[in-house]
């Protein structure tokens, strides 16, 4: 009988440290996952402060109407951007531009480095950041010169940078209420009226294509676009020949491996540079 109580009581005992053992495994586990999800969010909040310092640094910030001026009508569109260009460039010498697309997040300076892998994980200034780069491809020549620019940038989980791209393939309204997104460079002021949007591979050279010389492989590209054209909405409102500007927004699909969605759009100028 003795013997028998012994037995429980070693059995017992066994368990009792396997459960605090797992139970000890499990609090490891969920502290390593907060610590991970932690470390995922101050880097997209210092990213996001990053870029809202350049914003300011740029005199890319709305600005706020004084307070008695009146009610702004919601569907105002707020006054172009006067980008201070010698600021933003002491930042940064490998800005070429900023966009912005009223309504969303996109309000970023544009680079160009030498090579597509910089700027994956780093900010115009230098600063590691997982958010990346608004940069254009460094194969194109000249950037928003030539036939076709193409500009990356991360679909980021927390609807900043390209996020927002996928709007024009998912959500009916949205091209009607986005259908220009605004171009600033220090030669001149654009908008990019939108025109097409497609699922593509990122591998596919004759999409990702920077040479488009003459009229003939122009044209084939911009048909190319059009019969394959994927924007939920489009009303065929922006004709687009050779010879004109073309502007490619490309990002990630959240699929694993080389799909990307890509927004097309054509570059129409609205102002000429002032002389100092």
């Amino acid at each position: 009988m003795a013997e028998e109580k012994k037995k429980k009581k070693k059995k017992g005992g066994f368990g009792t440290w396997m459960y605090r053992i797992v139970m000890l495994l499990l609090l490891c586990v969920i502290g390593f996952s907060g610590y991970k999800v932690y470390t995922i969010w101050d880097e997209y909040h210092s990213g996001t402060v990053a870029y809202d310092d350049l914003a300011r640094i740029a005199g890319a910030v709305e600005e706020k109407a004084k307070p008695g001026a009146g009610k702004k009508d919601k569907d105002e569109k707020p006054a172009r951007l006067k980008i201070d260009w010698e600021a933003l460039q002491e930042q940064g010498p490998g800005v070429k531009g900023w966009l912005r697309s009223v309504g969303t997040s996109i309000n970023y300076p544009v680079v160009q480095g030498s090579d597509n892998d910089y700027y994956l994980r780093h900010i115009m200034t230098g600063e590691y950041s997982n958010k990346g780069s608004l940069f254009i491809d460094y194969r194109c020549p000249a950037p928003f010169e030539d036939f076709l620019t193409i500009i990356y940038g991360h679909r980021m989980m927390d609807d900043t940078m390209f996020n927002s791209l996928g709007n024009y393939f998912e959500k009916k309204d949205y091209f009607k209420k986005h259908a220009v997104v605004e171009l600033y460079t220090p030669d001149g002021d654009y908008d990019l009226q939108i025109f097409g949007a497609a699922n593509v591979n990122a591998k596919d050279y004759s999409i990702y294509n920077f040479e488009l010389y003459d009229e003939t492989s122009q044209q084939a590209y911009i048909d190319w676009i059009l019969e394959n054209n994927e924007l939920l909405n489009y009303d065929d409102s922006v004709k687009v020949k050779p010879g004109d500007r073309i502007v490619m927004l490309s990002t990630c699909t959240y699929d694993p491996g080389d799909d990307r969605i890509v927004v097309w759009a054509k570059m129409v100028p609205v102002k000429e540079k002032k002389d100092n």
